[in-house]
């Protein structure tokens, strides 16, 4: 078994955060997969009953018009819960990647106020918070949706072929959610380890790139190169540093104990700020009642 205080045991660590997002990525995975499915069949039940109409009469672009409109909240409903499925699964993640660094960090790990997690993932780290990413790519699909529908009723397209093409955008539409979903995730299980090593007085962390036939160039180069963990940067020197990004970060930590023991030090000087602190508005207060006395006096 590897040392605590060796880069070795610290690398079996990140591993293991790295297995556990993986199956926390599957799980999302398979909520939306589930949801997409149920989508597409509602799609086609909406098209099969425009289709029934026969050619694209006037009454038949009156019913599209209707049918549309049904799909526009089919495709608002499918993009809120994308976001709630999304928020849920990045508050898990969250949880469970500061859980295990506390515990190989040797702290006592207090749980995360979802409150506090759910206000960390608003992080507009990337240029675009991701519920925004959400509602744009459906302002996108829905006009997608619309174009293959009015031309394929222009060109009498049959109902077997326009299901098909539907299809095949919310299949594309998917890949590009699970490209969220998975950047997404890997950067809020950085962020979550990043905020649990400032909290356990870690200074400094290394990159740690899973390294395979699939590793871009960028991850490669940046794998074991250390930075501090007050300068970490998502996409700078620290993960995601591209869509679908596996990376990951560890604690440099070359002494456990003497972590703990500066850990102490620093605690002991927060609770002694606090109790100056303390004592200096106490004494602000006492004089200043003191000085309302003597002016009513």
């Amino acid at each position: 078994m590897a040392n605590k205080d060796s880069r070795e045991f610290w690398i079996k660590r990140a591993e293991q955060k790295i297995a556990k997002l993986e199956k926390d990525q599957n799980k999302i995975e398979r909520q939306l997969k589930a949801q997409y499915k149920e989508i597409i069949k509602q799609l086609k039940k909406e098209l099969a009953a425009l289709k029934a109409d026969g050619t694209l009469t006037s009454f038949q672009e009156f019913r599209m018009e209707g049918t549309i409109a049904s799909i526009e909240g089919i495709l608002d409903e499918m993009a809120r819960n994308e976001q709630q499925v999304l928020e849920d699964g990045m508050v898990e993640v969250f949880k469970h990647t500061a859980e295990l660094d506390a515990v190989s960090l040797e702290t006592s790990f207090q749980t995360v106020n979802d409150n506090f997690i759910r206000e960390t993932i608003k992080t507009n780290w990337s240029g675009t918070v991701f519920s925004d990413r959400i509602w744009e790519n459906r302002r996108k699909l829905g006009f997608k949706i619309k174009e293959v529908m009015t031309q394929g009723l222009i060109r009498g397209d049959s109902l077997q072929t326009m299901a098909r093409n539907l299809a095949d955008i919310l299949n594309k539409d998917f890949n590009r959610a699970m490209t969220l979903m998975h950047t997404e995730t890997c950067w809020i299980q950085c962020e979550a380890s990043r905020q649990q090593f400032i909290e356990d007085g870690v200074e400094e962390y290394e990159y740690l790139a899973f390294l395979d036939e699939r590793t871009t160039e960028e991850c490669r180069n940046l794998d074991g190169k250390i930075f501090k963990v007050e300068d970490g940067k998502p996409g700078v020197n620290m993960p995601p540093m591209h869509p679908r990004c596996r990376s990951a970060i560890m604690p440099v930590v070359e002494s456990l104990t003497e972590l703990k023991e500066r850990k102490a030090r620093q605690e002991e000087e927060k609770r002694r700020k606090a109790e100056e602190e303390a004592r200096r508005k106490a004494e602000e207060e006492r004089l200043k009642k003191e000085a309302e006395e003597k002016a009513r006096q």
